[in-house]
């Protein structure tokens, strides 16, 4: 079943079709909203908002234009920038001018998607021309 096919199922409540798109996308979005929070608490409430958001309007999402796990963590930096916002308009506090993606990390996020992306390209080649494939580190 495809991703967008799950989507569709998840977002008309079938449990097990959001299940299985949270246990395939789960970790690198955690991954994403820790190193953004530094917060175990914080980065499981934009994990979670993150798989509702898609949930609540998944005609968001266009996987003409990005992948999944793509889309998901650019909706978590969405919302860390907004609650980062948020917080420095109520605390009148310059928070959003330190609030920075750490250096490095939007590469290293590019090079895991492309890496993915190689991994599932060549799995989709016949075998015979799967032997010489030299293996793609993450």
């Amino acid at each position: 079943m495809t991703e967008a096919q799950l989507i569709r199922k998840a977002a008309g409540g079938d449990r097990a079709a959001f299940e299985s798109l949270y246990d395939r996308h789960w970790k690198p979005v955690y991954s994403y909203a820790w190193l953004l929070t530094r917060s175990v608490v914080d980065s499981e409430d934009l994990t979670q908002e993150c798989f509702l958001a898609l949930i609540r309007k998944p005609e968001a999402f266009d996987p003409e234009r990005a992948q999944l796990r793509t889309w998901l963590i650019a909706v978590v930096r969405r919302q860390y920038f907004g609650r980062v916002r948020t917080s420095s308009r109520e605390s009148g506090s310059a928070d959003l001018e330190q609030a920075q993606t750490p250096a490095g990390l939007d590469e290293e996020l590019i090079r895991v998607e492309r890496a993915a992306a190689v991994r599932l390209a060549i799995s989709a080649l016949p075998e015979a021309q799967q032997g010489g494939a030299v293996p793609v580190r993450v």
